[in-house]
């Protein structure tokens, strides 16, 4: 678990409409200029369920669900700092990595990146 705290700076949280999370946290919070998301997952916001198919689908909903956020916050995705993705196993880096090179491309500058694997997501992401 990671902690940032901040005990003078006003915050405004962001969420949007569809897979919003629980009402125990915020989809992002807005913090001196600054845009920090909570964990976003490849639901689509229309059904709520899931995006069927490859961990390419799944990626590419993941950085559209990220944008709609970032929005919503008046960011954009091209203003990204750091990014930190979780995967079950290391065999889906080259289909997560062909969504990431879409969004994170030419004209874009690069991003500090973490890419972990883990033994397992919320709702068996990957």
């Amino acid at each position: 678990m990671s902690v940032s705290c901040s005990s003078s700076l006003v915050t405004s949280p962001v969420n949007v409409g569809g897979a919003a999370p629980n009402a125990l946290y915020s989809q992002g919070l807005v913090v001196g200029g600054m845009v920090y998301l909570s964990g976003v997952t490849g639901v689509n916001p229309v059904t709520g369920s899931l995006v069927e198919g490859t961990v390419e689908a799944r990626t590419t909903q993941i950085f559209e669900n990220i944008s709609r956020i970032l929005e919503t916050a008046g960011s954009h995705i091209d203003k990204t700092v750091k990014l930190s993705i979780f995967l079950i196993s290391m065999s889906d880096y080259t289909l997560m990595n062909k969504a990431y090179s879409k969004v994170f491309s030419q004209g874009v500058k690069p991003v500090c990146f973490t890419e972990i694997t883990a033994n397992s997501l919320p709702k068996d992401q990957f």
